[in-house]
């Protein structure tokens, strides 16, 4: 494995298990603008910004802000906070980035100001430089821009040598089209179709 300075993480399915806690959320979002969701829709929504996932379901114009007012929230109650949980190796990775002074960025279609209330609730806050949500940009996930706010908020460089570390194929595909190296942690089955580097536990890597 090489080397990087700079380590931009996905958050959901790659940080913190957030399967089953967002259902919940997209299904109450949703259904305030009287629109159902299966769990499988779900599913597919999680690795999408709010505005595709909208896209996917023909939301109308009219009816995307009272959606995005419920999925806020809805995603910051205790009933969905209490379903969010650390991959076993979460708080080991990002222990380990600022041990090795890295720099460490959060980027995700998932709402920032709920990323940085989920990793204060674990004490890991105070270890990432920043958070990239998708209320920081308008193109998501695997178009390149979250992936190049974020470097160009940490001043990451090719000199500077970032990696993105995500779990699924668009997040492959973003790092690509920012023109930067990506890892996949195999959570699921679509992380283990990935053409580049897969792992199986962030310990991996520092296996240079």
């Amino acid at each position: 494995m090489k080397e990087y300075d700079t380590y931009l993480l996905d958050f959901d399915g790659t940080l913190f298990d957030t399967k089953e806690s967002l259902k919940p959320v997209f299904r109450k979002g949703f259904g305030a603008i009287g629109i159902e969701v299966t769990d499988r829709e779900c599913e597919v929504f999680m690795h999408h910004t709010l505005l595709q996932a909208a896209e996917m379901k023909h939301v109308r114009e009219e009816q995307f802000k009272p959606l995005v007012d419920a999925i806020t929230i809805a995603m910051d109650s205790e009933e969905v906070l209490s379903l969010i949980k650390p991959f076993s190796d979460t708080v080991y990775l990002i222990s380990e980035l600022r041990k090795r002074n890295k720099k460490v960025a959060i980027v995700s279609g998932n709402l920032s100001n709920h990323i940085r209330l989920v990793l204060s609730l674990y004490h890991l806050d105070a270890q990432v430089d920043a958070v990239i949500g998708s209320d920081m940009f308008k193109h998501g996930k695997p178009h390149p821009e979250p992936l190049l706010l974020a470097m160009e908020m940490l001043g990451a460089s090719e000199k500077r040598r970032p990696v993105y570390v995500g779990d699924s194929l668009q997040d492959e595909q973003a790092a690509e089209a920012a023109g930067i190296d990506s890892v996949l942690i195999a959570r699921d089955d679509d992380s283990r179709e990935a053409k580049k580097t897969t792992i199986a536990e962030f310990a991996e890597l520092f296996r240079y």
